[in-house]
């Protein structure tokens, strides 16, 4: 039989020495060491109320029942505490959020983003094919201040149209897409347009000089800017072959559209001016564009 520890003053029973070994153990196990939270996203983006989960653990990260935490908040005018822990941004800009508990105080700090707009383009048209475009959607809160550190996920409608992807947009096909940038209820959209590039680039015609285009059926939208290599007034005609499109006079600019319902063409012409005309000079892009919605 082992012998019971001896002490001065005599000897310690074994249940005693036991039960203050466990006390020793619960008392490490009941101390608490810190308190935890989850519930609170970072940053806040909305004045909805979020429910903080609260509890105090000891150093084990074991959960301490009958601790309760109080709450509070600075400042006032950015953030707001309920007493059950539900926390609600007033306004953009950061606060600190004060848990104590258990004899214990932790501090919580509160971004506090609140948009009221994404600034987005109106829209885009974007030539199918040709490389990606940067685009950033700006976030701004009360008064138009801008909330740089906020970013606002940006997605298409059709990524087969147009894709976005590392911050830029893709024109991947012909047709029309959405790109939406949403921030809780607050929402911006962008329309995109891909077209196919069908001619593009300078043009120089003789006078008397005819540039034809052939055309399948579709929409077009013909862009043409030119001037004469001298200092003489004169410029080109315009005329759509298989459309009800009605021709164009002569001037120095044209910039319009027409829907072809059957294969036809583009003709563009230097007016012949019996002898005195002179060449022109410029550029002419000529885009298939989608349907309308």
């Amino acid at each position: 039989m082992t012998p019971s520890p001896i002490v001065p003053g005599g000897i310690i029973p074994r249940t005693v020495f036991a039960a203050a070994c466990l006390a020793a153990v619960l008392g490490c196990e009941g101390k608490p060491a810190r308190i935890d939270y989850t519930g609170l996203p970072d940053p806040v983006l909305d004045r909805a109320m979020h429910r903080l989960e609260v509890v105090v653990v000891n150093g084990k990260g074991k959960p301490l029942k009958g601790r309760s935490v109080a709450f509070a908040v600075e400042p006032a005018a950015v953030a707001e505490v309920t007493t059950d822990g539900s926390v609600r941004c007033a306004a953009s800009g950061d606060a600190t959020l004060t848990l104590s508990g258990g004899g214990l105080t932790s501090s919580v700090p509160i971004h506090c983003r609140v948009p009221t707009m994404i600034r987005m383009p109106g829209a885009m048209r974007l030539v199918a094919g040709s490389a990606a475009v940067p685009l950033k959607a700006e976030v701004v809160g009360e008064g138009g201040a801008p909330l740089s550190d906020v970013t606002a996920p940006i997605v298409s409608t059709d990524p087969a149209i147009v894709e976005f992807a590392s911050g830029a947009v893709r024109p991947v096909a012909f047709g029309r897409a959405m790109l939406r940038a949403v921030l809780g209820d607050v929402v911006a959209v962008t329309p995109v347009e891909v077209v196919t590039r069908v001619a593009g680039g300078p043009i120089t015609l003789k006078d008397g000089a005819v540039h034809r285009v052939p055309l399948d059926p579709g929409t077009y939208e013909l862009i043409a800017e030119v001037r004469g290599t001298v200092r003489v007034a004169q410029g080109v005609t315009v005329a759509w072959e298989g459309a009800a499109c009605p021709p164009r006079p002569e001037a120095e600019s044209h910039r319009e559209t027409c829907t072809l319902r059957t294969s036809g063409a583009l003709v563009v012409a230097n007016p012949a001016q019996m002898g005195v005309g002179v060449p022109v000079s410029g550029t002419l892009t000529l885009d298939r564009i989608p349907p309308a919605p």
